[in-house]
């Protein structure tokens, strides 16, 4: 079986292609120079600390050190990104909806 952050970073390139064709696209221009497979990494494992009960400041921390600006991470901010992320799912799916079967 496919590891869920591989479906997550595969499904996220589908996605980001697919609203290519409407001028939008996932962005990831609130994190520094690192490439994408990194920030899903870091964003799932603040999701694991949360689902599995840990201490998920440490996850937040680890976001932190990959945010521009030097900005602190907080659970808005997470909120507010993943937001935006799911509007522009929304929005593509609608578009095109044959793209959720895909995703599957």
């Amino acid at each position: 079986m496919d590891s869920i952050q591989r479906q997550l970073n595969r499904n996220i390139n589908l996605l980001n292609n697919r609203l290519k064709k409407i001028g939008r696209e996932i962005r990831f221009s609130g994190f520094s120079a690192s490439n994408q497979k990194k920030i899903l990494s870091k964003l799932y494992g603040y999701r694991s600390r949360i689902a599995h009960g840990g201490e998920a400041k440490e996850s937040l921390d680890n976001l932190t050190k990959i945010r521009a600006g030097n900005e602190r991470v907080d659970k808005l901010w997470v909120h507010d990104w993943m937001r935006d992320m799911v509007k522009l799912l929304l929005l593509a799916s609608i578009i095109e909806p044959d793209l959720v079967m895909d995703l599957k």
